[in-house]
Order: C-alpha cells, then structure tokens, then sequence
C-alpha cells in the first residue's frame, strides 16, 4: 500500500505542468536568428509588439504544432501579436544539410514565421526542457508568460488568460499615447489662437 502510495505521488508530481525557468518579469535575452530565406529577427527591435516564442526539437513537434495552431486560430489576426516558432536545431544528424532544413521548413507552409537556432544557443539561453515545446510571452522585453510542457485545455486557457491580460494593457498604453497627442495637438492649436487674437 505504501509502495502504490509513493507511485501516485511520483505520477501526480511527474504530470504538473513545468513553468519555464525565466520568470515573469525578467528580462528576455536578446537574439538575432534567421528564417529559411536568410531574413534575420532581432528580438529587441520587436519591442514594440508582444512576442510569442516556442521552442522545439523534432521530437517536441507534434505538441508544438498543437499550441500553434490554437495561438493563430485565436490571436493570428491580431496585427500587435508577433509568434515565431524556434526551432532548436542541435540535434540533427550529421548527413542533414542546411539547404534540407530550409527546403522542409519552406514546404511546411507553418502559420508562424520559422527562426532557425543552428546551435541551439538561444534555447539554452531560455533555459528550454528538451523534448518538450517552450513557450515564452514577451512584452516590452520582459518575459511575462513562460510554460514547457504538453498542450492541454488547462495548460492553454492559463496562457490565454495572461495574453489577453497583456493585449489590454498594451492598448491602454497605446490609447494613452493616443489622448496625450490630441491633448498635445488640441493645447498647441488653442496656443497659436490665443496669439493671433
């Protein structure tokens, strides 16, 4: 009794969901990586749109592509929301070439644009579980979700609770920079009256 005791703990701790090293409110470090066409993406000249990374290997794939099609079919209309699927490149056999990843990433036709982590060095600097897919939320920079594991109803509902928490605050901050330049413009108009007459 003892013994199926301790197993349904290890399985019960074994299926909790592991939240990403990175933890909300640090700073996301900053990369520069390439798509299949050779077009690079810096991180920090995006910060003007919230960023949505997953990490994956080959064999995080399937549930990868799981949280990729329900992130597009919700937030891919949303012209603020940025999502790029990182692929985690490390483990590749030896005979595959370059020219083969970009041909197959180029074929796949994936709703999100495909940054190609040769060496697997931004991966590490996300600190992402292996063989699992890692998702990061970014905003303004910082990491404000951060998840590795399976998808699930659960696992998602939680990170679309947080990205549309952080889609309305960023169109707060954007309708406030919107009514301080008309309160501007509406002062300076009111201004040059005042001196004519």
């Amino acid at each position: 009794m003892v013994m199926l005791k301790k197993v349904i703990v290890l399985f019960l701790i074994a299926s909790l969901p592991v939240f990403a090293a990175l933890k909300p409110g640090t700073q996301a470090p900053d990369f520069t990586l390439q798509d299949a066409d050779d077009r690079s993406y810096t991180l920090s000249e995006m910060s003007d749109k919230i960023i949505i990374l997953i990490f994956g290997t080959r064999d995080a794939r399937k549930e990868g592509d799981k949280w990729m099609l329900a992130i597009d079919e919700d937030y891919g209309q949303f012209k603020e929301v940025n999502c790029y699927l990182i692929a985690d490149l490390r483990g590749l056999p030896f005979f595959v070439t370059e020219g083969m990843v970009k041909f197959g990433v180029k074929r796949e036709k994936i709703p999100f644009t495909t940054l190609l982590d040769w060496e697997g060095k931004i991966a590490q600097k996300y600190d992402t579980k292996k063989g699992l897919p890692n998702l990061f939320v970014i905003r303004q920079g910082k990491i404000v979700y951060g998840y590795s594991g399976k998808f699930s109803d659960e696992s998602y509902g939680k990170l679309r609770n947080d990205l549309n928490l952080v889609l309305v605050a960023n169109r707060s901050e954007q309708y406030q920079k919107l009514f301080r330049l008309c309160k501007k413009i509406l002062l300076n108009i009111i201004a040059q009256k005042s001196t004519v007459n």
